[in-house]
């Protein structure tokens, strides 16, 4: 027990080591049937084909500080495989695991919950993003809390770190560094340490806010880019019960939150510190970028980073009050759904696709087009698969007017974006006339751009069904590029309802 009273755990418990080294296996094991997707992937091809200097020249673009590329630098340039991408990020999460299982001031079975639960066990565990090292270290801010007066240079290099991952964790980074320097100011007599730690973090807070000033092109300049009013009810909703795409859902979740909320009330900071952090993360959602349900769980995170902090202040009329026990009732039903939504996510992983990207990757390799010149549009989503081929190549992408495998993010990806299919099909053709065409949407009527069908991922996609791809290759080259064997000629462009003038256009058996 600590001063505060919370009950610490070593690896060795039973509790936390067998829970862990499930976490690690079920983490390992889903990886290797993971389909990155294009944000994936784009993290990988940056470190694998880019440029330090070039990175921390587009970083303004991409709204993502730089610790993550930094990890991933190293294993690329030495050559390592796209996996040790996945790897790095299971380990990262189970770290978070382990200070969940051995640090948190929770009952056990909330722990539990709380690890293998959907955004623990499957969004932050299984898809490699920078989230991952941002709860890390957001957590581990949480364990040191109860110390922070006596590890305060620690304290400050730990939150200068967080607030370097995403810019989600710097609103929040800003919001826990504004009340520290605050208490710190108020503190008699005045500590030693006290004024280097916080400019360590304040340090990391500059560095941070550098490296993402929005540059002039970037693709989403200013204080407002867009307005997305629906934010607001869709991080109350899947922030405590995801994946569960049901009207309404904000009216269960609405009072847990106010049970939660009111369990903080007691505790001064715990309760600035959560309101002022989600009314930045619902400024980003709702003005800038409304992003997905993982950005919705950072929501959650903050909530339990917030109840873990005014646990550990040890004030025992918290502790005993019934604002509490109300919390975390509503807090473990909520978590017991969410743990059910992760298990349906695992079959999903472990059954069908998250992405066609690999599978159009295996494709181009088991043929032999892989060294072909490839077109891809849409841009990003034809960029995934180029982390899994089996030699490092680039495509050419006819929207963005270059050849390239990661995106930069500025304001012509998004004019990309909006090129017509048709259109870029046509540019191909003329200009290119030899080249594949890699897209992920079906061609309407190919022929009529001097294209036929070659192969078309399984539809059977659970996540991203923006990337269900198809390649082409032109007419002109007759049958020296041939169609899978496992595809049966169709006399009909069943994806675009049409007579198809090319019989060689297939698609996959049932």
């Amino acid at each position: 027990m600590t001063a505060a009273g919370v009950e610490r755990s070593s690896i060795r418990d039973p509790f936390v080591f067998v829970p862990l080294a499930l976490y690690l296996l079920l983490g390992f094991a889903l990886i290797t049937h993971h389909e990155a997707w294009r944000d994936e992937a784009d993290s990988w091809l940056w470190a694998r084909d880019g440029s330090l200097e070039e990175l921390f020249g587009h970083l303004g673009h991409m709204g993502t500080p730089s610790l993550w590329y930094l990890l991933l630098f190293p294993m690329a340039k030495a050559g390592l495989p796209f996996l040790a991408q996945g790897v790095l990020h299971v380990l990262l999460s189970s770290g978070t695991a382990f200070l969940i299982l051995a640090r948190a001031p929770f009952p056990r079975r909330v722990r539990l919950l709380v690890v293998f639960s959907y955004f623990f066990g499957f969004e932050y565990l299984v898809i490699a993003r920078n989230y991952a090292i941002g709860l890390l270290l957001l957590f581990a801010l949480a364990a040191l809390d109860g110390e922070r007066r006596q590890r305060r240079i620690l304290f400050g290099l730990t939150l200068a770190l967080m607030m370097n991952t995403s810019v989600h964790l710097l609103f929040i980074g800003v919001v826990i560094l504004s009340v520290e320097a605050w208490e710190s100011w108020r503190e008699r007599p005045r500590p030693r340490g006290r004024d280097f730690g916080l400019m360590v973090a304040f340090a990391g807070a500059m560095a941070s806010v550098w490296q993402l000033w929005p540059p002039l092109d970037g693709a989403h300049a200013g204080i407002i880019y867009e307005f997305e009013p629906r934010a607001l009810r869709w991080t109350l909703s899947q922030s405590l019960l995801p994946g569960i795409p049901v009207y309404g859902l904000h009216f269960v979740t609405i009072p847990v939150f106010i049970a939660c909320v009111a369990a903080l009330w007691r505790y001064k900071r715990s309760l600035v510190i959560f309101t002022a952090g989600y009314a930045g993360l619902l400024y980003i959602m709702t003005f800038k970028v409304v992003g997905g349900v993982r950005h919705f769980g950072l929501v959650y995170a903050l909530l339990l980073y917030c109840m873990w902090i005014a646990e550990t202040a040890g004030e025992k009329t918290f502790r005993a009050a019934n604002s509490r026990r109300v919390a975390m009732i509503a807090l473990e039903c909520c978590l017991a759904i969410s743990l059910a939504t992760a298990a349906v996510y695992w079959a999903m992983e472990w059954t069908r696709p998250f992405s066609g990207s690999k599978e159009m990757a295996e494709y181009l390799d088991s043929e032999g087009l892989a060294s072909r010149q490839i077109a891809a549009h849409l841009p990003a989503p034809g960029s995934a698969v180029l982390v899994y081929l089996q030699q490092p190549r680039r495509f050419w992408f006819p929207a963005l007017g270059r050849e390239g495998s990661y995106m930069l993010w500025d304001r012509t990806y998004e004019e990309a974006d909006d090129v017509p299919l048709q259109t870029v099909a046509r540019q191909v053709s003329e200009t290119a006339p030899e080249s594949l065409f890699l897209t992920n949407a079906p061609l309407r009527g190919p022929a009529r751009y001097g294209f036929r069908l070659l192969f078309r991922t399984s539809d059977d996609v659970f996540a991203k069904d923006d990337e269900i791809l198809y390649i082409y290759t032109p007419l002109g080259l007759g049958n020296t590029v041939r169609a899978r064997e496992d595809w049966y000629p169709d006399e009909t462009d069943s994806t675009a309802g049409v007579a198809s003038e090319v019989t060689a256009a297939a698609k996959r058996p049932e």
